[in-house]
């Protein structure tokens, strides 16, 4: 209600990305409860899938740097974004539309990301329904690897078959 109340919908994504900063600055039981705030807000039609994105997005290309000082920011992101996805508020897909210029050279790639994302959203409901958030939404991990990394073995470290 009170972000209703600010009457600014250009400007919910800056709810996303300041969230995710309160987030990381607390522990993992508030960063799941920043993710159910963000679907809490959707289901209530306050924030949209792009606004969502937008914010997303805005936090993806300073996610290595954020690691420095938050060693569990990816992990910690990627629960949050599952809820999200589970909740069909955005796709499992919307990670690999984000745009390239985000993607430092020297990070990890796109792909570990997407993997972190894949094993929460396994976690947050079940293998069957990662499964089924991937096909339906066709997206394709391996995609977004840097050249000569072993995607297949990234998705068995974190216990994922599709």
């Amino acid at each position: 209600e009170c972000v209703q109340e600010l009457n600014s919908p250009e400007h919910h994504w800056v709810l996303v990305t300041e969230s995710i900063d309160i987030g990381f600055s607390k522990k993992e039981k508030e960063c799941e409860q920043v993710g159910d705030l963000w679907v809490a807000l959707y289901n209530a039609g306050v924030l949209t899938t792009e606004q969502l994105e937008k914010g997303l997005f805005d936090i993806i290309e300073f996610l290595p740097d954020m690691e420095i000082d938050v060693p569990m920011a990816g992990k910690w992101l990627a629960i949050m974004m599952a809820k999200c996805i589970v909740a069909g508020a955005i796709s499992i897909g919307c990670f690999s539309r984000a745009p390239t210029d985000i993607w430092q050279p020297d990070a990890p790639s796109p792909a570990s990301y997407a993997v972190k994302i894949m094993a929460a959203v396994q976690a947050e409901s079940d293998a069957a329904k990662l499964s089924e958030l991937v096909a339906s939404d066709s997206f394709d991990v391996t995609a977004m690897a840097k050249d000569g990394e072993d995607v297949a073995a990234l998705l068995s470290a974190a216990n994922i078959s599709l």
